[in-house]
Parts: structure tokens; sequence; C-alpha cells
């Protein structure tokens, strides 16, 4: 552990985006067929500490560790505090070498601890930034009031000059614990896009493939399909789900294919990320293997960009998988206690963005890491089959909680739009002809009409 750690004071920093509208409201406007470009609901403002007004008291010649975390829904803040410096020395759970930094890229779900130097005098105060990246909006919010350091109640503010946003490339990072990296035994490519669907709504996806829940919980098929848990199938067509096999070393190579950036989160585990850049991953050119890669649970991946990550899938067992409420193309669930409400939410390892609203519209993929290893840990209790027996929800079988492939009673969910086949283009060439032969009479007319008045 990084012994400087144990001699600070330390606050911590929750980072969120407010959103004054109730959330069902939005997301049955955000996920409608008057979206069609998949316009996300902007929040109204931020908060910090849930609080508008948030101020934290530094005192002189102290240092003081902030663990920042970012609980958004969809902004990306850049934290910095006017005239003071700050080190990198934790991320997402991982310390790291430090690294000074005068702003810091937060994304959602990320966390960061910084340590930051107190001035040695008490004559001037100093606001602390957060500050909304616009270019995560189609809309640009309103100037949010920023949270103040205080080191003395009677002390005017220093002038706040332009916004600093530049920061490190958190790849760079290097944890103190070393990890090398491994060769992959498996490698699978995610392609991340949005676009409209036969339902008519704009919804993400990995491999043209949104997420849909399945009426039994993913983690109860996992555990009751004996021998078949092992097939991909069984979680229905949906589900996009990628069995792992226990201890192999896994490779993701994720394309981000939408115009926006995307957090991506993985559940179970802190993967190392081998690299990112621009532009779609070129496998022709893989990126060189780094000797001590940083290890987090969630990485930012730019706008058209791709990143390449990597973990071994040594963590067969029981994950949250929670989202507030189901999309819009299933069918929504019945009230019931809390208890329920997360079990049916209950998924082995997954890989989601974790932008709400991008949640929400599909982009995530379950990943069921070792299934018999999974089945000879995990024992539910009875309490939790009884529930979902009282909700009319199978506790047992596939995705439909039916036996093998049987699927009947699990609703479609949408499909990719089929691209021009033969009636189309037969349709569209008749129209073209159409199209000319009445623009030719037009014009025939309009010279029969010359010929008379000239006659």
């Amino acid at each position: 552990m990084n012994s400087a750690r144990l001699r600070t004071c330390h606050y911590e920093r929750l980072e969120s985006d407010w959103y004054h509208a109730e959330i069902p409201l939005s997301l049955q406007s955000y996920l409608s067929l008057y979206n069609p470009t998949g316009v996300e609901p902007v929040p109204n403002s931020a908060l910090i500490n849930n609080n508008a007004n948030t101020t934290f008291q530094f005192v002189p010649g102290k240092t003081y560790r902030l663990r920042i975390i970012s609980m958004t829904a969809l902004a990306l803040f850049h934290f910095y505090i006017d005239g003071h410096v700050m080190d990198i020395i934790e991320v997402d759970g991982t310390d790291v070498n430090r690294q000074t930094v005068t702003s810091l890229v937060v994304a959602t779900a990320q966390r960061y601890s910084v340590l930051v130097q107190a001035k040695n005098q008490t004559t001037t105060n100093y606001l602390m930034h957060a500050d909304m990246d616009p270019m995560m909006f189609d809309a640009v919010p309103p100037t949010l009031n920023p949270t103040n350091v205080i080191y003395s109640a009677n002390a005017p503010f220093l002038p706040t000059p332009p916004g600093d946003w530049s920061s490190v490339d958190d790849t760079t990072l290097v944890p103190v614990i070393p990890e090398g990296t491994a060769p992959p035994d498996n490698s699978y490519t995610l392609t991340a896009d949005f676009q409209v669907y036969d339902d008519g709504i704009n919804h993400g996806a990995f491999n043209n493939l949104p997420f849909q829940f399945p009426k039994t919980p993913s983690l109860f098929t996992e555990l009751s399909m004996g021998t078949l848990a092992t097939d991909p199938a069984v979680y229905g067509p949906n589900s996009g789900a990628i069995v792992l096999k226990y201890l192999n070393m896994i490779q993701i190579v994720l394309n981000n294919n939408d115009v926006g950036h995307h957090p991506f989160h993985l559940h179970g585990h802190k993967f190392q990320v081998i690299g990112r850049s621009d532009g779609l991953y070129n496998s022709s050119n893989p990126y060189p293997e780094p000797a001590n890669p940083i290890r987090r649970d969630t990485v930012q991946v730019p706008a058209g960009g791709n990143v390449v990550i990597r973990f071994r899938a040594d963590n067969p067992g029981v994950w949250l998988y929670v989202f507030s409420f189901p999309p819009s193309f299933n069918t929504p669930l019945p009230p019931f206690n809390v208890t329920c409400r997360l079990l049916y939410y209950l998924t082995p390892r997954s890989l989601h963005c974790h932008i709400q609203w991008h949640m929400e519209a599909g982009l995530a993929m379950p990943f069921i890491e070792a299934p018999e290893r999974a089945q000879a840990r995990i024992h539910l209790p009875q309490v939790f089959l009884d529930q979902c027996r009282e909700l009319n929800i199978n506790p047992m079988g596939n995705a439909a909680g039916n036996n093998g492939t049987d699927f009947s009673g699990l609703q479609s969910g949408p499909q990719m739009i089929v691209e021009f086949g033969s009636r189309a283009y037969g349709a569209l060439a008749a129209c073209v002809i159409s199209a000319v032969i009445g623009m030719g009479t037009v014009i025939w007319y309009a010279k029969e009409d010359k010929i008379k008045k000239v006659e």
C-alpha cells in the first residue's frame, strides 16, 4: 500500500448528475418511436455529495486524500481545484504509482483517489470544479455552480481562470503491485453501436444484438441446466451470452462504432488494459505487450475508437446486475419486495456500458463464467426460489424457464431491419421507371403546348 495514504485526512467526493424529471418518464421518451436518433435526456444540474453547495474545509499544510466517485447516469466530469495540483494514487481500487496532474477526467462509474497538499495560508479560498463535458450531451446544459474549498469562511475566492481540462492518459498509470500480461486463451471481438431496429426504437447493441432480459434470471439458468449450462443458446436468443472456461485468459477487443464516448464496465473482475486508441482495432497491428498494465473495472472508450482488455476467468459465482427498470421491449415486472427485485436481476459476469440510458437501450452482454464450478459452489436459499414461484417466475430452466432450447413464452427482442432484397430492389426500380415516365410525359406535353401556340 502507498504509505502516504496512511498520513492523510480523507474526504469522499461523490459526483452525480441530477435529473429533475422522474427517470421512468424520461426513459419512456428516450426509448420511443419519436426519438429515432437516440438523443439521451440531459441532466438539469450536478451534485457533489448529493448537495448543490458542498464545501470542503482544508487546514493549512495538511495533505488530503480525496476519494472521487462518479455516480452519474450520463455525465463525464473534469475535476480540478484552482491553484492546486493532485497526485493520483488509486484507480478503481488499484493502488498506482504517484502521478501528478492538474485535472482529472472521471467517467461514469470510475473511481480515483488523489492527494492534495493544502496551502500554508488562510487568506484565500479556492473553487473545486466538477465541469460536465458538453461532448457527452446533444444539448449543452446551463453552467453549473462549482464546489468550493474553504480555508476561512471570511476569505474571498481566488478569481477562476479558464478551465484546464488537460489530464493524464489513465492507461499509462502503473500499478504499485506489478502484474504482467499473459497470452489470451480466447479472444472475442465486440462492436458497440446504436441504430434503429425493427421496433422503430434506437437501441444499443454489441454485435448488432440488443440485450434482452430473460424470464428466468441467467444465474438460475446457469445453476439449473446441468451440462447444458455451457451452451450459450440456453441463455436466450437476445442475450449474446459468452461462456467462459475456468482459468482461461480472456481477451476482449471492443470497437466503439458510435459517435459518442462510452465507459464500459465489467462485473466481477479488474481487467488489464492492454491498449486503447482511436479508430477500429487492427488485428494485423496488435498493441505491444505492456510490462505492468493498469488494472481497473471501468474504461472509457473514445468515439470511433477501440480498447483491448484481458482478465483471468477465475471467479465463478454470483454477481448482481441491476437495471433500475426493464427496457421498454420487455413486459414490465410486477411490484414486489426488494429481495425479489434484486433476485430477478441476478446474472453472471457481464460487460455493459455504464451510461444508464445506454444500458436500458440494450448495450450489455453477460459472461457465463465456469458453469460447472458455479453449480458445485453456489446453493441458493430456498426463500429465493419460493419468492420467484410466488411471482410466477420459474427459477429453473433456460431463459424462458423451459427445458433445452425451447423458448416458447419468451418475448422476442428487437431485430435488425432487413436490408433491401430482390423485391425491394424491384419496387425501387419500378418507382424510378414511373418517375422517368412521368417526367417525360410532363416535358412532352409542355413541348406540345409550345408547338400549338406557334401554329
